[in-house]
């Protein structure tokens, strides 16, 4: 049992807390990287599916574009979560298209065309993509907000700024 001159004062800085910051950085900069590299890889291989359509009936879906958008969506919702920022929520969409970037945009010996570039498969395909990551936004914009107000009730929680009475 510590005695009170072993007792750390509430003025004093917590010894090793500098050490404890840096490898919280650390840790939040690896997830960020693990959620940037998980997108760019979900973009090289749903490009791939860009235009493989699944008929249902006269109903035409589009593979690449249903990955695109089921990743970016549910990535991004995760990731906001696992991370508690609104930001996050587009790291799985910035992600996905890096990785369809470096497809077009990467020379490839013999002219070789990696995302093909037309049909309105290709425009389905990039619009689940954008538009799951701008979802995703929404839903942890909203999400984010609903737990701050909640929290803001509690005592001792940083984000309430409530005015003494007068």
């Amino acid at each position: 049992m510590p005695t009170a001159d072993q007792t750390p004062d509430a003025d004093q800085p917590v010894p090793n807390a500098g050490q404890v910051a840096v490898e919280g950085r650390l840790i939040t900069a690896g997830a960020v990287g693990g959620v940037l590299a998980v997108g760019i890889v979900v973009g090289v291989i749903s490009s791939a599916y860009a235009t493989e359509l699944v008929r249902f009936g006269p109903l035409h879906l589009s593979v690449g574009a249903l990955m695109a958008g089921v990743f970016a969506l549910a990535g991004g919702v995760l990731a906001s979560w696992a991370l508690t920022s609104r930001d996050a929520a587009l790291l799985p969409g910035i992600g996905w298209f890096l990785g369809l970037a470096v497809l077009v945009f990467v020379p490839t010996g013999g002219g070789d065309v990696l995302v093909p570039g037309s049909g309105d498969d290709v425009y389905a395909f990039l619009t689940a993509g954008v538009g799951g990551a701008v979802l995703a936004g929404l839903v942890a914009y909203r999400d984010l907000l609903a737990k701050t107000r909640a929290r803001a009730g509690r005592p001792g929680f940083r984000g309430d700024r409530a005015t003494p009475a007068a």
